[in-house]
């Protein structure tokens, strides 16, 4: 059926994050995938690993801004105007900005990153994320469609920093044309 074929896909990137800097290349890495598994049922998912390397010195150290994430859907169609998804998303930023060597407001010797600071991270701390999601489409008439979502992450951060427990909610319409 048009609209319902399973999906595999890889990609990656590879560059530099400095101007100027030939060396210390940055990367990522990301497969994503849905299946489906009867005419109302899929299953898909997704992982990612992404290194933005590090040529600061600082207090003697040289770590490299690294995280993994990884998400889970899925998704079932109850009738032709109304299908839903239940997702869960994992992200783990390794270092962040606090480790040594990865400082958001620094500049490499003689060289000014772009963004005006040293190695980005993908939250700023040690953390993890586990984050889940319920979310719901109507489809009112050809063509138009409301989209509904509610969730709940739990941010975790190593170390003596509190957990942190974030509701949120939202909404769409969408109008093909």
């Amino acid at each position: 059926e048009e609209g319902k074929k399973s999906t595999l896909g890889w990609s990656g990137a590879v560059g530099q994050d400095r101007a100027n800097i030939k060396r210390h290349m940055s990367f990522l890495g990301d497969v994503d995938w849905q299946w489906w598994a009867t005419d109302n049922f899929a299953i898909g998912g997704e992982g990612i690993y992404r290194q933005i390397n590090n040529t600061r010195v600082t207090a003697g150290s040289t770590k490299n801004g690294k995280y993994f994430g990884a998400l889970l859907n899925l998704h079932y169609d109850f009738s032709d105007v109304w299908d839903g998804t239940l997702k869960y998303a994992w992200a783990h930023d390794v270092n962040g900005i606090t480790s040594p060597g990865l400082s958001g407001l620094g500049t490499d010797v003689g060289v000014t990153n772009v963004f005006g600071g040293g190695p980005q991270s993908l939250t700023g701390a040690d953390q993890m994320f586990h984050e889940i999601t319920v979310a719901g489409n109507y489809m009112i008439t050809d063509g138009a469609k409301l989209k509904l979502e509610g969730g709940y992450t739990l941010i975790n951060p190593t170390g003596p920093a509190n957990k942190q427990h974030v509701f949120g909610a939202g909404g769409a319409f969408a109008y093909e044309f």
